[in-house]
């Protein structure tokens, strides 16, 4: 869940996010400011809020492909398989989400 400092829904979320939580405010970012494609103005925090939402769907893929060794994936290959996924990035191709899910 995220939240940025400038968005005008955050009160309906959580005012206060701990990381445990997979929880983050972003301070000086609008509504949805993470799932934009990112810019070069972009803050530090805002970089690294996507950063850590990569991880935590690496994370989430690789738990859901755990019980087959020959598909385990590192987060950081996420790139090649699943762009889709990848917050930020462009590959400039398009997947099924199911064929690319699914083994």
């Amino acid at each position: 869940m995220t939240h940025g400092s400038l968005d005008p829904w955050k009160a309906l979320g959580k005012e206060k996010c701990e990381e445990s939580d997979n929880c983050f405010m972003i301070e000086g970012a609008g509504h949805c400011a993470e799932m934009y494609p990112a810019q070069e103005e972009d803050s530090p925090q805002l970089i690294e809020t996507r950063s850590k939402i990569e991880k935590i769907i690496g994370e989430w893929v690789g738990q859901r492909n755990s019980n087959n060794v020959d598909e385990q994936r590192p987060p950081n290959n996420m790139d090649n398989k699943f762009p889709f996924l990848v917050i930020g990035k462009n590959s400039g191709k398009h997947f099924d989400v199911l064929d690319s899910v699914m083994p």
